[in-house]
């Protein structure tokens, strides 16, 4: 939450502050909203590296990982979006942090924030227009066993194409807030791949 905090407070500031070259007229275009339908993969286990995520498949949850991301770019800067992920561990094959699960084991999550479009500090010299990276640091819910809370921070890679299509990638580990102690719900991370279409 401090991060979401932060960031609307330094883009409330700027925006008041013509002289401030990050907020300047020209930075802006007109407000774009696109949703990105796409797969997703969820990964829990006691590593807490950043791109455990592609280590080990027998963590990851892979059975109808369906995902949906819904963005509204108002700068060149700057965007508001929301996710919804849906994905499942098969029983006798996925693990849930060390645990072998004996039934298949559902996973739910959404998240809420900013993302942050540092690419944009790259532009006419190091990176072409078509590419876009960024960072989001996020609030979000997720469920395994119980209902839980998180504060995470992603990192994402945008391809534009033409006629509005894209294709989409986000990486982000999630950090749950101190709750009840289940079987199963803990910090993990989050990868989600999909074709996005900007409106």
């Amino acid at each position: 939450m401090r991060y979401l905090i932060l960031l609307l407070f330094v883009y409330y500031v700027g925006n008041t502050q013509t002289g401030n070259p990050w907020f300047k007229r020209s930075d802006y275009y007109e407000p774009q909203f696109s949703i990105t339908v796409g797969i997703n993969l969820v990964h829990v286990s006691e590593e807490k590296k950043p791109f455990e995520i592609f280590n080990g498949s027998s963590h990851m949850a892979m059975i109808t990982p369906l995902a949906l991301n819904v963005d509204y770019r108002f700068s060149r800067w700057f965007s508001v979006n929301i996710d919804a992920n849906y994905n499942k561990w098969r029983a006798g094959k996925g693990k849930i942090g060390k645990i072998l699960i004996d039934n298949d084991v559902s996973y739910f999550g959404s998240s809420f924030g900013v993302n942050v479009f540092i690419s944009s500090l790259f532009y006419k010299k190091y990176v072409p227009k078509f590419i876009e990276f960024y960072i989001s640091p996020n609030i979000g819910y997720f469920r395994i066993d119980a209902d839980a809370y998180s504060h995470n921070l992603g990192f994402g890679l945008i391809i534009n194409y033409h006629n509005g299509f894209s294709t989409h990638f986000k990486l982000q580990n999630k950090f749950q807030y101190k709750t009840d102690e289940t079987q199963f719900n803990q910090s993990h991370q989050q990868a989600f791949f999909g074709i996005k279409y900007t409106f």
